[in-house]
């Protein structure tokens, strides 16, 4: 399986709007020409009054997928499993 390391941003606001920014590293051996398919599962698009929120993230790609990295008020987190979330109030 050809290594492929996955680095996923994810900003959230108080609607819980997601944004995402990712790199792709790869061997120059083998060109991969398709994105890998990434979906945020919770939380939903949506206003939320509890600021303890479940994150959690799929990604999937014919190549592989070693890691998915996380960054997180300006700290980068590598993502195993789904997470809760205490987010600040207010717009974030």
């Amino acid at each position: 399986m050809k290594s492929l390391l996955l680095l996923a941003m994810i900003c959230i606001s108080v609607v819980v709007s997601l944004g995402m920014a990712i790199v792709f590293l790869e061997s120059l051996e083998e060109s991969d020409l398709n994105a890998p398919t990434i979906e945020i599962i919770n939380p939903d698009n949506d206003v939320y009054t509890d600021v303890f929120q479940l994150v959690e993230i799929t990604a999937s790609d014919e190549s592989g997928i070693d890691t998915i990295w996380c960054n997180w008020e300006g700290v980068n987190v590598t993502y195993t499993t789904p997470t809760y979330i205490i987010f600040n109030e207010g717009l974030n």
